[in-house]
């Protein structure tokens, strides 16, 4: 239950039931926290995407070459483009989730989350972060 400092094992009623109350009381706090990280990383990794992949006409070509042409070679600027997208997204995602994870340790610890203190936490830890992704 928020502001416990009681430890110990819970059951799985008991920690859905701390969840929900941890959400409705702070709810608004996690979404900013999560939203703050998650939309621009999301509109970085789709631009990423879109601009290394090939329009559909590029496409139809590549796969269809006229005849007595050689296919042509595999353009990697795609594939490269996909990796560091799916880098940005993986950051972007335990950034996120460190974010949250501060917000809700502070309601446990009877503490007021406050979204940008638990960001700046999680930005802090970016390093050790990715570090442990890997």
């Amino acid at each position: 239950m928020p502001g416990s400092t009681q430890l110990g094992p819970l059951g799985a009623g008991r920690v859905l039931d701390v969840a929900l109350k941890i959400f409705r009381a702070h709810g608004w706090t996690l979404i900013k926290a999560s939203a703050l990280v998650v939309v621009p990383v999301q509109l970085l990794s789709a631009l990423l995407q879109s601009s290394a992949t090939p329009s559909p006409e590029e496409r139809l070509r590549l796969l269809s070459p006229a005849p007595g042409l050689s296919v042509p070679s595999f353009d990697s600027t795609a594939l490269v483009g996909i990796v560091i997208a799916g880098l940005v997204a993986a950051a972007g995602t335990a950034l996120a989730t460190a974010t949250c994870v501060h917000a809700v340790s502070e309601v446990l610890a009877d503490r007021a989350p406050s979204w940008s203190a638990s960001l700046r936490f999680a930005w802090s830890r970016l390093p050790a972060l990715l570090w442990l992704s890997i």
